[in-house]
């Protein structure tokens, strides 16, 4: 006999996606190099929120791989797509200089939610104690149904 019962999920509250503040919106995404543009101007163009100040570093080990033609594979959390690095990485692999792309489960979280509303990332210091944190409805929903699907 168990000594436990579920827990209730009447008094959960969901809101539109659309309507959660968020920390990162498309505004704040970095831009593709441009042929004829400085190296060093786009590196200044980069966001700088979260660890996107980092990424100065990393670039220089990229160009230097890329020259001696070594593969370059990206393995990366969420915070790629939260800092708005899409275009960037998008960019890298349409030129082929990353070769592979390996992402963490939350990655899919804020690619959706940037394909869904053009924001992600919400406050979570501001939200979790409130038991908002996570409850953005279209968010779950849309994930819940193409991870169904593809179980299919």
């Amino acid at each position: 006999m168990n000594d436990w019962s579920p827990i209730s999920l009447d008094k959960i509250k969901s809101y539109p996606l659309k309507e959660r503040a968020s920390k990162i919106n498309i505004e704040n995404f970095g831009k593709a190099w441009q042929q004829g543009k400085s190296l060093s101007l786009w590196l200044e163009s980069l966001p700088e929120i979260l660890a996107g100040e980092e990424l100065g570093e990393i670039v220089v080990r990229m160009v230097r791989a890329a020259a001696s033609k070594k593969t370059i594979i990206l393995a990366m959390g969420a915070h790629g797509i939260k800092v708005g690095l899409n275009p960037v990485i998008l960019d890298l692999m349409d030129r082929r200089i990353i070769t592979a792309l390996s992402m963490n489960g939350a990655g899919i979280i804020h690619d959706a939610e940037v394909a869904m509303v053009g924001q992600t990332s919400e406050d979570v210091a501001a939200e979790i104690g409130k038991g908002s944190f996570g409850m953005a409805e279209e968010t779950g929903k849309f994930l819940n149904h193409a991870i169904s699907e593809g179980a299919k």
